[in-house]
């Protein structure tokens, strides 16, 4: 099934996004039900790796295993990305055997081969929260391992949309209050159970909350993108700023241990200053470069510009701050 590509602009409320967009690019049901299945016997094996969000000191793709034995994999959003591509497939979920997750990828340069919702603009949300603040995983009991691999592979916690500013929507209380809702309709009982599972009580969806607005534009300037920008903040000597969460640098650059922690990169270059979350940057870098081959990627773990190419700085125009 060929996916439709998300719109370079948007001006409306969400459900006329979703839609337009987002449900015809949704699994049917009949698929997420026998995945799920599969994924329930699975669960239910003797050793069966659960593959969860990274946490701060763990590598991607390495197995780790709990004070009680269990194994676990952390993972980016990689996971989520192939198993919405394969969902919407053909292959017999029925076939599948404890070796399908051994070939889920792990890393977003392991999907090869097949186009994602990534690569037609969209960015792929949770209505439940993938983390939280417990990062003692050697002490994590085995329903906790199911609960963080539910949320960070099964259908039923995926939401898409665009791919432009969703650092500010991907975590709209108003608009996971709405697809609560559209999924409670879309999947059924399916979902309630789901929801059951990953936090333990028998929450229910608003009903008929009303759509919230949704509008983005890729131009910078553009009324939502101002809210892309964060204040300025005077930087450290080490090029970071007094904030975790955002990096001063005077050239481009993107950082392998940056990926998945929601950096945002305050960029001084040519005169300018951008302001772009780390991960969008390496997106675009991925799909447009050839940095994922070089060896200062794959042995340092970094790569950056003295001075930003056209097409790159074409990019970061979207980003430019006052």
């Amino acid at each position: 099934m060929a996916l439709i590509r998300c719109p370079e602009r948007f001006d409306g409320d969400f459900a006329g996004f979703y839609c337009g967009f987002v449900g015809p690019n949704l699994p049917a049901l009949e698929r997420v039900k026998a995945f799920d299945a599969f994924l329930s016997i699975y669960l239910s094996s003797d050793r069966p790796v659960h593959i969860f969000r990274q946490v701060r000191g763990q590598e991607r793709g390495a197995l780790y295993t709990t004070a009680r034995g269990d194994v676990l994999m952390p993972s980016d959003n990689a996971p989520g990305w192939w198993l919405h591509a394969f969902l919407l497939g053909e292959q017999p979920i029925e076939g599948a055997s404890a070796q399908f997750f051994a070939e889920v990828p792990t890393h977003m340069f392991g999907i090869v081969g097949s186009e994602t919702l990534n690569s037609a603009g969209y960015h792929l949300a949770h209505i439940v929260p993938v983390k939280n603040r417990d990062l003692d995983w050697t002490n994590w009991t085995r329903a906790e391992l199911q609960r963080r691999f539910l949320l960070n592979i099964h259908p039923c916690n995926w939401f898409l949309i665009a791919k432009t500013e969703w650092h500010r929507n991907g975590a709209r209380a108003d608009i996971t209050a709405w697809i609560k809702t559209a999924y409670a309709e879309r999947y059924g009982e399916l979902y309630q159970t789901f929801v059951r599972r990953v936090v333990n009580s028998d929450q229910a969806p608003d009903l008929r909350p009303g759509s919230p607005d949704y509008k983005f534009h890729p131009k910078a300037g553009g009324e939502g993108i101002q809210h892309r920008r964060a204040p300025r903040r005077r930087a450290s000597g080490d090029g970071s700023d007094s904030s975790p969460h955002i990096r001063s640098l005077n050239r481009p650059g993107v950082v392998r241990e940056l990926v998945g922690k929601g950096v945002i990169l305050n960029i001084t270059t040519v005169g300018k200053r951008f302001v772009v979350p780390h991960d969008e940057l390496l997106d675009w870098v991925k799909a447009n470069t050839n940095v994922p081959n070089t060896r200062s990627w794959l042995h340092a773990g970094n790569y950056n510009w003295p001075r930003p190419t056209q097409a790159l700085l074409t990019f970061l125009r979207r980003f430019e701050a006052p």
